[in-house]
């Protein structure tokens, strides 16, 4: 690393600190304000890239500012120890935010004299800051002396997007109750759901929306609401959970009611471009030709496509009893459709299978997923020549494509043992599925976790083949939850048992990598690892996960061992370096806020870090990366609620890099 204006003399290196990706470095006599004034610069140690140069805004020849750095959080602290404020060389520290590289405020002792030397060494920790004065002479000459600063802090390293309490745009006298399951799209567009109070909140589904701040006039607008017309005398009922993975294109299932609405015909799938009055591209009751009469009666599960090239959403569903001879051998199946409505493809059970003579589909599971042009699924099979045995079978397709593609089928060989049952699924960028499978034959190690052929997981897995920091004879006994990402890479979260395992450090996330066929694990996180600060918390449980699937950027939301005024963080990391390379502890991930932190909120006042708070994002067979709601996007932005100790609910959103503008 080197400054991208440095010169002969200018000392850079003389001083270092690290957090996670970020270095910040003094340069004491580099041309900061003036010349010979010294600088700090800030870089990513991923890319190397140099993100900012951070100068004294008095800053004055020979002050030696960058002589001491020191890193926490959002804030830098840098000592500028001949500095002359209080007396010649008499010292001073300067605490910036890494954010927009501002100065925040400037710190000297209270008893400061000439030849103290104050700011000679630093340290910053939270909210905390320790501060050398090497020539102090409280004790007697150049004893020395520390100056310890408590509630040290900068503004929040996020951006608001609502907050409860606040007013309701696209409402008139309704404010915020709640906000809840906030999603992100690629370029940083969120949508979320509120709950309304107020006299225009008004009474039942009206009281419930969606907002965005996807439209380009305005910074959030309310998409849909109970009530808001649609045409023809239809109008949105209720609202749900949103998914918003392509730019601008918000999907929420919900429900109908007006002119011609009822029962039959009252669930719907929505759509809403840059923000504004969503359409209902699919209804219950709705009826293609190509369905020969059937009509739809539910949605089991929604997924939306990241690219969209061949088709938009895709829909596990069920047909209504009756219309077209359906009955409960023939009612399940899936499709893939656009925006607009038209039918790109589908599959139903009671039809013939185009990959496979004379045998039909039976019972779909309730599950699809698609993250970019192909969808997968498994169902069950029948016919002459399907036997219990074989019954079951997993599937991907490109819709329009000419036929389904195989991934695999219930009486698979694995190692002696066979395939019994899949239990989830997902697929990745690269159109790779991966999946979950449990096996019959194989006693113990009865479960796998599968991308395409290659193995990620065994039940029963010795933890020492992966990690030998773990104690030997410890073993991978449970799979909570997987994320298939792009580049052949997999994240999974995990249970142990063994020696040296108890329900403080059961829990581990792990990155699996291809690797060019010779697939690698790494370690990302195990609850009872140590978390940075000055208290020695560590991790109690893993709370929440989400994962991009374009490039593997994660979030990690986790309770901590401690005070309760402090026992909850948010970390996020990106999983973009090979797991057994030079560079694989950057894909660890980093703590970015923490509960008990103090931040200068707007108006100048000083508020703690309440509590946090991640949408789920994944089904609830423990399959995440999907095509479902995401809160992690492929810039690594992520939307989190946080709860304030000045009682202020506020949706905010950032990056995981030092911008909190995505």
């Amino acid at each position: 690393l080197s400054a991208t204006d440095g010169g002969s003399g200018d000392d850079f290196g003389s001083s270092v600190s690290l957090m996670g990706y970020v270095a910040l470095i003094g340069s004491r006599f580099s041309d900061g304000l003036v010349a010979g004034s010294g600088a700090a610069y800030v870089f990513d140690v991923r890319s190397g890239n140099q993100l900012a140069k951070l100068e004294a805004d008095d800053g004055a020849a020979s002050d030696s500012f960058g002589f001491s750095v020191s890193l926490s959080g959002n804030l830098a602290l840098i000592g500028a120890q001949w500095d002359g404020d209080t007396g010649a060389f008499s010292g001073s520290a300067y605490v910036f935010d890494l954010a927009s590289g501002k100065q925040l405020t400037k710190l000297t002792a209270a008893d400061g004299a000439s030849d103290d030397y104050f700011g000679s060494s630093v340290a910053l920790c939270g909210n905390q800051a320790l501060i050398g004065s090497i020539q102090d002479d409280d004790l007697g000459n150049n004893s020395g002396s520390a100056y310890f600063f408590r509630e040290i802090s900068g503004p929040m390293p996020l951006m608001t997007l609502a907050q409860t309490r606040d007013f309701a745009p696209g409402t008139v006298e309704a404010d915020f109750a709640a906000i809840l399951d906030p999603v992100i799209n690629p370029e940083g567009e969120s949508a979320f759901a509120g709950a309304l109070t107020g006299p225009g909140a008004g009474g039942g589904t009206a009281r419930r929306g969606i907002w965005s701040d996807a439209a380009t006039d305005n910074p959030l607008g309310l998409a849909a609401r109970g009530g808001t017309e649609i045409g023809g005398g239809v109008l949105v009922n209720a609202t749900m959970k949103p998914i918003f993975n392509r730019p601008d294109d918000i999907l929420f299932q919900g429900s109908v009611r007006g002119t011609g609405v009822n029962g039959s015909n009252n669930t719907a799938l929505f759509h809403s471009t840059d923000g504004d009055m969503p359409t209902a591209f699919l209804r219950k009751g709705d009826g293609y030709p190509e369905f020969s009469g059937a009509v739809l009666n539910q949605f089991l599960e929604v997924c939306q496509s990241h690219d969209g090239a061949l088709a938009d959403v895709a829909v596990a569903f069920r047909y209504r009893f009756g219309p077209g001879g359906v009955s409960s051998i023939s009612d399940t199946g899936i499709l893939a459709m656009d925006h607009d409505g038209t039918l790109r493809d589908f599959f139903n059970e009671d039809w013939f299978l185009d990959s496979l003579a004379d045998t039909k589909w039976a019972q779909f599971t309730p599950r699809v997923a698609m993250v970019r042009n192909q969808m997968a699924w498994s169902a069950f099979l029948k016919g002459a020549a399907v036997t219990p045995a074989d019954n079951m079978g997993l599937f991907q397709v490109q819709p329009g494509a000419s036929q389904e593609t195989w991934v695999a089928r219930k009486g698979d060989g694995f190692s002696g043992a066979t395939l019994r049952a899949f239990l989830g699924e997902g697929i990745n960028l690269d159109e790779v599925v991966t999946y979950r499978i449990s096996l019959s034959g194989a006693g113990p190690e009865n479960e796998k976790l599968q991308f395409g052929y290659r193995n990620v997981w065994t039940k029963g897995d010795l933890v020492s083949n992966i990690d030998p920091n773990i104690a030997p004879g410890a073993r991978i006994v449970r799979l909570l939850s997987f994320w298939p990402i792009g580049g052949d890479r997999v994240i999974f979260l995990t249970k142990l048992s063994g020696p040296g395992v108890n329900g403080s450090n059961d829990c581990v996330l792990w990155l699996w990598d291809d690797h060019n066929g010779f697939g690698a694990t790494q370690l990302l996180m195990r609850e009872g690892d140590c978390a940075p600060g000055c208290d020695g918390a560590k991790i109690r449980s893993i709370q929440r996960v989400d994962v991009s699937p374009q490039n593997g950027n994660y979030v990690i939301l986790v309770s901590l061992t401690g005070s309760p005024a402090a026992n909850q963080a948010l970390y996020a990391g990106s999983s973009d370096q090979s797991v057994d390379g030079t560079f694989a502890a950057f894909n660890l991930p980093v703590m970015k806020l923490r509960k008990g932190t103090s931040y200068q909120a707007p108006l100048g006042e000083t508020t703690k870090i309440h509590s946090l708070v991640l949408t789920n994002t994944n089904d609830r067979f423990g399959v995440g990366a999907k095509g479902g709601p995401q809160i992690v996007n492929d810039q690594g932005h992520f939307v989190i609620c946080v709860q304030f100790t000045d009682r202020s609910k506020e949706l905010m959103k950032g990056g995981s890099d030092l911008s909190c503008d995505p």
